[in-house]
């Protein structure tokens, strides 16, 4: 047993577990029905993580990965995010490249949205905005797999962040009509995130265009920076409403 794990293992809270199972859905029909919780909390992990930063290996990510246990996976999430950081800062393109395809190798275990928010955006994201190759978020946004529909609007994040919206603008229409509420709140987190970083007005041209056809969560998660007067007034668009009374209204 990885020793990360061990450790992991002798944190286990057993009460702690049934509620975290209940949080994340692990029941029949849930969305991560079958996944397997150990009681250990993020803050247990991360510390647990830090204490093997500099001595970690990429088998040791591959064995932690692949596990069962969803703090194990957890830890495997956290442990590639801080090797990477390490690599950017030291200048090793190698180990960069390395955990980038560690990551997508095994994205079939990045199964849940803590595991996907906490790692996609470092991860592929940064890798994305440095290639400029969209093609791989394209896919992801189009899978049938939940958990890579959210890694393709998470990994937005950094270009955001950069003040370039573009690409989570077509993200987010390309999964304007998914299903699933995690979809919807993961874009508009995202769009909210528009609106911090490159500006409300900036946000308001894509909700001119698409706050009512929307799904409610993710216009409500949009607009929550929005002053109240301004909220109503998208929460209540009617649909087919010319583009151009949007504008003059508000």
């Amino acid at each position: 047993m990885n020793i990360i794990e061990q450790q992991i293992f002798e944190a286990r809270d057993d009460k702690q577990a049934a509620i975290l199972s209940r949080f994340f859905k692990a029941d029949k029909g849930g969305y991560s029905e079958g996944d397997k919780f150990l009681g250990v909390r993020v803050p247990q992990v991360r510390k647990i993580v830090d204490q093997y930063v500099k001595t970690a290996e990429i088998n040791d990510v591959e064995e932690l990965i692949r596990s069962a246990w969803h703090e194990v996976r957890l830890a495997a999430c956290i442990l590639m995010v801080k090797m990477r950081i390490r690599a950017v800062k030291s200048g090793d393109a190698n180990r960069i490249d390395e955990i980038y395809c560690t990551y997508l190798s095994n994205i079939k275990y990045i199964n849940n949205w803590d595991l996907v928010d906490i790692s996609a955006n470092e991860i592929i994201g940064n890798a994305v905005y440095s290639s400029r190759n969209f093609d791989i978020l394209y896919n992801f946004a189009k899978s049938d797999s939940i958990w890579e529909r959210r890694i393709a609007i998470m990994c937005t994040w950094t270009f955001i962040k950069k003040c370039n919206p573009d690409l989570t603008f077509e993200i987010c229409r390309m999964l304007i009509n998914d299903n699933h509420h995690l979809i919807h709140k993961a874009c508009g987190w995202m769009l909210r995130e528009v609106g911090k970083s490159c500006g409300i007005k900036v946000l308001n041209g894509f909700l001119d265009e698409f706050a009512n056809v929307m799904p409610r969560t993710m216009l409500r998660y949009a607009l929550e920076k929005h002053p109240p007067e301004a909220k109503q007034f998208y929460m209540h668009l009617p649909k087919g409403t010319a583009m151009t009374k949007i504008r003059q209204k508000y």
